[in-house]
């Protein structure tokens, strides 16, 4: 039975209304209004595809710019490693493998602590610790052996690298190559350190390293020794031959001192020629005493300095702690002044300190400022010594000699104050006051009638060292209104070989002038013979040494008759000085000795009895 179709639904008549009302609205959108608003549509659509061309382009600018870090990265000079927390390497560029000379493909997740040299491993892993525990770059230096066995200095300097959970997991660091600039400081440091010279350790670090071993003394209550070192007559052989033998001459010195010593002591250059020496770990004063014997007997060998074979010596003052102080001041001080004291007996030997020989620093003290102050207190004197002719007696000239007649001490001799006077530069002040006062003297006594004795003067080197020597000499003569050629100058031979090349010319200068010269001390020094040729020199002095001895000693008898006999030949006189005894005496006579000068005829005089001496032999 056939269904009946349903009636079709209708609606209510509100909704009816509704509907009636859109369509109206729809059926009244005109077609410019539709047009509008497919053209909206479609600038929508530019839009969206241009903004999709920039991000593709930014896409592409972003791709270059890994691909540009990434070389920069692994070609940059500098090597760029990040580390785990345990030192593994997580990442690195070619750099820094180039630093370890491995290739970078074997190093990822390897420890780079079997690159570290074993003494900064520790450093190694301290840095790492700190860089992760801090926010700030961490800067360190370490040492690192690359695969060819040779070592780098590099630093680091890290930063850490927080992980997934934004803690600190890993660190990233550059490995910067300063070996070269490691060496330059050290060679810097060495210069700064050690006696560029000799390569000794210099002033300051022999202090650091003194400063050192005494505090281990004072822990372990040991001994320990300083020796203060002095080279004897250096400066002679300085002045003769020239500062670039001195120098070759002080790297002997140097090498010698070395080879005396043990391994645990320091020999260092202080300057000039002075050298210390620290001895540690003493057992007994005996151990001092081998050490110091076998550095004075390093000398005994010559030296072979520019083809000259040089006798050198040295003087040793040594101080021990505790015994001579406990302070590094007390030590210095007391080993100077007990190589002061050796020098003093001769020099070529050593001695220990003890208070004596403070008492007797604080005498020389006392004497230097006193010497200051002679001149001003009138307290200098010349006396005068007679140079008389064997044969006839008669006296030929006076030398001028200076005396200090002390308020306190009395009347010192030369030899006490004149040392002094040269180490303090005082000497110079002398010689004038003597120069200008002999010759004021002289002149006084030809006035008033007396034998037209000449007078010689003994000048230390450093007048003779002086630019304006000649114009020195010529402006006293004048101002006294004294005659040259009755003038003597006395220069020992060591004084006339100091600086050759200037004292020719000075020497000849004074002999134009009119001025006699004369060697004093002849046979003292250590210079050829040669020099004689080259310089005016009227007279050779002989030293009293070889004097005093010539009754018993056949070795001074004949160096005094080759003496003699060489003068002869070349034309000088010859002046035998400190003759004592008649049998003295006579020997001269029969070399051909002509003149002579000493207390068998005369003692040095004040200028008055001189005066008196002169005057009874007058006629």
């Amino acid at each position: 039975m056939k269904k009946k179709p349903e009636k079709p639904a209708t609606l209510r008549p509100e909704a009816e209304e509704r509907l009636r009302q859109q369509t109206e609205r729809l059926t009244s959108i005109s077609m410019l209004d539709m047009r509008d608003l497919v053209h909206e549509l479609g600038t929508h659509q530019i839009q969206l595809e241009m903004q999709n061309e920039e991000l593709r382009r930014a896409q592409e600018e972003l791709e270059a710019s890994r691909s540009r870090y990434a070389d920069l990265y692994d070609f940059a000079p500098t090597g760029y490693l990040t580390f785990d927390k345990n030192g593994l390497i997580l990442e690195m560029n070619l750099s820094g493998a180039g630093l370890l000379g491995v290739d970078r493909r074997r190093l990822i997740n390897k420890p780079f602590s079997v690159f570290v040299v074993k003494d900064d491993q520790d450093t190694f892993r301290a840095h790492l610790r700190e860089t992760l525990k801090r926010e700030t770059r961490q800067i360190g230096e370490i040492r690192i052996r690359r695969k060819d066995g040779s070592v780098l200095s590099v630093q680091l300097q890290s930063i850490a690298a927080e992980g997934p959970e934004s803690n600190a997991t890993s660190c990233r660091t550059a490995v910067i190559d300063i070996t070269e600039r490691k060496r330059l400081e050290e060679a810097m440091q060495r210069r700064a350190h050690h006696d560029p010279l000799t390569d000794l350790p210099n002033r300051l670090l022999f202090r650091d390293i003194l400063s050192i071993e005494l505090a281990k003394a004072r822990r372990g209550k040991k001994r320990l020794a300083v020796l203060f070192l002095d080279l004897d007559r250096f400066k002679y052989i300085n002045d003769t031959l020239g500062h670039d033998a001195g120098d070759q001459l002080l790297k002997e010195v140097a090498e010698r001192l070395r080879r005396s010593v043990r391994a645990s002591d320091t020999v260092s250059r202080m300057g000039g020629d002075e050298f210390n020496i620290l001895l540690t770990e003493i057992s007994n004063k005996g151990d001092i005493i081998t050490i110091a014997q076998k550095v004075a007997d390093s000398f005994r060998e010559h030296f072979v300095i520019s083809g000259h074979k040089l006798n050198l010596s040295t003087s040793i003052g040594i101080s021990i702690h505790p015994e001579d102080g406990d302070s590094m001041e007390a030590l210095f001080k007391n080993a100077d002044i007990a190589m002061y004291h050796s020098k003093e007996l001769g020099g070529n030997s050593y001695q220990f300190y003890n208070e004596t020989m403070n008492m007797l620093l604080m005498e020389r003290m006392r004497l230097e400022r006193w010497l200051r102050q002679a001149l001003v207190h009138a307290e200098l004197e010349v006396h005068y010594q007679p140079l008389r002719a064997i044969d006839t007696r008669q006296v030929i000239c006076a030398e001028a000699l200076v005396r200090w007649r002390h308020p306190e001490l009395g009347m010192l001799d030369p030899a006490r104050f004149l040392p002094i006077a040269e180490e303090i530069g005082f000497i110079t002040s002398i010689d004038e006051w003597v120069l200008k006062t002999a010759c004021a003297r002289a002149k006084e006594w030809h006035d008033a009638g007396l034998p037209r004795l000449s007078v010689s003067v003994n000048l230390s080197a450093k007048q003779l060292q002086r630019s304006d020597f000649v114009e020195w000499i010529e402006g006293i003569l004048r101002e006294v209104g004294f005659d040259p050629h009755h003038l003597g100058v006395e220069l020992s031979e060591s004084v006339a070989m100091r600086n050759l090349e200037r004292a020719i010319p000075n020497m000849i200068s004074l002999a134009e002038m009119g001025v006699g010269i004369s060697i004093d001390n002849f046979g003292t020094g250590y210079s050829s013979l040669n020099y004689l040729k080259k310089l005016p020199v009227q007279k050779l002095k002989i030293d009293k040494s070889f004097i005093q001895d010539i009754a018993i000693d056949p070795a001074d008898r004949a160096i005094i008759s080759a003496v003699t006999s060489m003068a002869r030949e070349m034309k000088l006189g010859v002046v035998a000085v400190g003759v004592e005894t008649e049998e003295q005496l006579g020997f001269l006579k029969s070399t051909g000795c002509r003149e002579m000068q000493g207390f068998l005829f005369s003692r040095p005089l004040p200028p008055e009895e001189f005066r008196n001496f002169i005057a009874s032999r007058k006629g």
